[in-house]
C-alpha cells in the first residue's frame, strides 16, 4: 500500500497535465499543469525514491508528451531531470531543515524551466515563451508547499522518520 497511493497521485497529476489545457490561449496554465508531475516526482525522489519507480517517471512524461503535441521526449526528459535532481539534492534536506524540500524545489525549477525552453528552441518547436515559462515556474514554486502537504498525506504522515536510503 505504501507505493500505490504515491503512484496514484502521480497518475492523477499526469492526467491533469494531459487535460485540454494545451489548446487554451493561456499557456501558463498548461505549463503549470505539465510541471505538476515534476513536483511530485521531485518530492518523492527527495523523500522516498523507492515509491516512484523510474518506469512510472518514463510513462508519465511520455503521456504528457503525446497529449501536449510538443517534441516527443521533452517531458520524459524534464521528469527524469526532476527525479535525478531530487536524488542529488537528498543530502541537503537536513541542511535546510523544515522548508528543505521547498528550497530544493525552488532551486530545481529554473533548471527544469530552462530545459523546457532549450529543448523547444533547439527542436524548432517552441513549447512556450520565456514569460509563460517564468510564470509557470514561479507559480509552482509558490504552490509547492500545498503540493507537498498533499504528498505528505499520501505518505501516511511519517513524521520524524529518517529518509530512506535508495
Amino acid at each position: 500500500m505504501g507505493q500505490i497511493l504515491p503512484l496514484a497521485i502521480l497518475v492523477l497529476f499526469t492526467a491533469v497535465a494531459g487535460a485540454p489545457w494545451w489548446g487554451s490561449s493561456e499557456m501558463s496554465a498548461a505549463l503549470i499543469a505539465a510541471f505538476l508531475p515534476a513536483a511530485a516526482i521531485h518530492y518523492w525522489a527527495v523523500r522516498r525514491a523507492s515509491v516512484i519507480p523510474e518506469v512510472a517517471v518514463l510513462f508519465s512524461g511520455l503521456a504528457v508528451d503525446i497529449v501536449s503535441g510538443g517534441p516527443l521526449g521533452l517531458w520524459v526528459l524534464v521528469y527524469a531531470a526532476a527525479f535525478v535532481l531530487g536524488l542529488v539534492q537528498r543530502p541537503w534536506v537536513e541542511v535546510f531543515w523544515k522548508p528543505g524540500r521547498w528550497v530544493l524545489f525552488a532551486l530545481a525549477m529554473p533548471v527544469l524551466g530552462l530545459l523546457v525552453y532549450g529543448v523547444g528552441f533547439y527542436s524548432g518547436r517552441a513549447v512556450a515563451s520565456g514569460s509563460a515559462l517564468l510564470h509557470a515556474t514561479a507559480w509552482l514554486i509558490v504552490a509547492y508547499p500545498a503540493i507537498a502537504v498533499v504528498l505528505r498525506l499520501a505518505d501516511g504522515w511519517r513524521a520524524g522518520r529518517p529518509l530512506e536510503r535508495a
